[in-house]
Order: C-alpha cells, then sequence, then structure tokens
C-alpha cells in the first residue's frame, strides 16, 4: 500500500491470489483503497486450499476434513477448513470486479458460498476465441485428426510471445 505504483495507480489488477503470494487479510485494506479488478485462474478461490478440486464437493460446504493433503502442494496438517472460513471473512468485506476466462469458472463463482455473492463477474477468455473450437468433436476423433497415438500423453505449454509446443510423451 505504500509503494509508489499502487498509490499512483487508478485501478489495481490482483493475479493469483494464493495466501503464500498475498496475505488474504491486506486484500480488504488494499480493495478498499482503490477500485480493484481480482483476476481468478483457477478455483483455489473457492476452496479450502485446492487448486483444483479434482471431483471433491467440499468447497460447497467448508473443506472440512480434507482427503487431498498430498495433492500438488503438500500438506501435513489440514487447515483447509480455517483458510475457507478465512475466504469467506474477507471475501465479505471485497467489492471488486471479478474476471475468469471461462463459463466453466463463473459458474463455481457463482455457486461458491464463498463467492456467490459477488456482482461485477466478466468472463475474459484467455487469448483465444471459443467458438471457433468445435466441442463435438470426440479425443479419439481429434487423436486421429491430429496424428496422435491412442496411448499417448498430450500436454501443452505456453511460452513467451504466446508461441504454444507441443509435448508427446510415449506412457
Amino acid at each position: 500500500k505504500n509503494d509508489d505504483n499502487f498509490i499512483n495507480a487508478d485501478v489495481v489488477h490482483y493475479h493469483l491470489i494464493h495466501n503464500t503470494k498475498l496475505s488474504l487479510h491486506q486484500m480488504i485494506e488494499l480493495c478498499a483503497n482503490k477500485p480493484s479488478v481480482l483476476t481468478l485462474h483457477d478455483p483455489w478461490n473457492f476452496t479450502g486450499r485446492c487448486v483444483y478440486p479434482q471431483g471433491c464437493e467440499k468447497w460447497r460446504t467448508g473443506c472440512h476434513n480434507c482427503e487431498y493433503l498430498n495433492n500438488l502442494f503438500p500438506f501435513t496438517v489440514d487447515n483447509c477448513h480455517s483458510l475457507w472460513e478465512l475466504k469467506k471473512k474477507v471475501y465479505k468485506k471485497l467489492d471488486v470486479d471479478i474476471v475468469v476466462s471461462t463459463p466453466f469458472m463463473k459458474k463455481m463463482l457463482e455457486e461458491s458460498p464463498l463467492t456467490s455473492h459477488f456482482k461485477n463477474i466478466h468472463i475474459i477468455p484467455f487469448g483465444m476465441d471459443l467458438e471457433q473450437f468445435d466441442s463435438n468433436i470426440t479425443k479419439e476423433e481429434a487423436r486421429e485428426k491430429l496424428g496422435l497415438p491412442k496411448d499417448d500423453i498430450v500436454l501443452l505449454k505456453g511460452s513467451r510471445g504466446m508461441q504454444l509446443e507441443r509435448i508427446v510423451e510415449a506412457v
């Protein structure tokens, strides 16, 4: 809040607000001082700690007794419910515009007890026109069209200059 960039800003745009990047408690004061936009890149904001809930529905009711403490960022202590409650407390005090990249993320945002009160929600796709892609094609048809063996794992990686690499690793 004392940084010249923040002081001189008309609007502040936040990305990747995970508790290891910026204190959730600070968000209340920061967003109260400047009009703010928060871009949500993943469902972490709706859960106790998961970047992606993997089919778990506990994000809807408080993230009690987490079964996924060893995923992605391993935890030794289950503090998921207390982090969920902290997010609930903080988010209730925020008046921000929210940006998500997909209708899927918007739906989660609207269904979450933590974020359903936000009204200024915007979908801005990440650099691609989603209307250009046919969702009716099956995985098998896509693999055949692209010449990819059915048992290979396909990973996509974005890099500087919006270049896209395709990495195919045989299982």
